[in-house]
């Protein structure tokens, strides 16, 4: 349903439904038929990019669902701490 309304990426406040949303997206998608991905990102993740953190601080790197930062964050970004 978010993909169908245009969401680029989902945002929880759980990390067991961060877990299961991002580990499982690939095998939720095969089984329904769907051809997309979308990133799924922790509150404070989303809250550290807005502030300007680099993503390997972040952890972005490990996620099963890659996260395209640069798609994220406006050209230029906010500073980097």
């Amino acid at each position: 349903m978010a993909h169908e309304r245009g969401a680029r990426l989902l945002m929880v406040a759980c990390l067991l439904c961060h877990s299961n949303l991002d580990f499982q997206q690939a095998a939720i998608a095969r089984e329904r038929g769907f051809d997309f991905r979308l990133p799924v990102l922790y509150l404070t993740q989303l809250i550290g990019l807005a502030l300007g953190l680099p993503a390997e601080r972040l952890g972005l790197q490990r996620h099963f669902v890659p996260v395209p930062v640069e798609a994220l964050v406006p050209a230029g970004g906010a500073s980097r701490v």
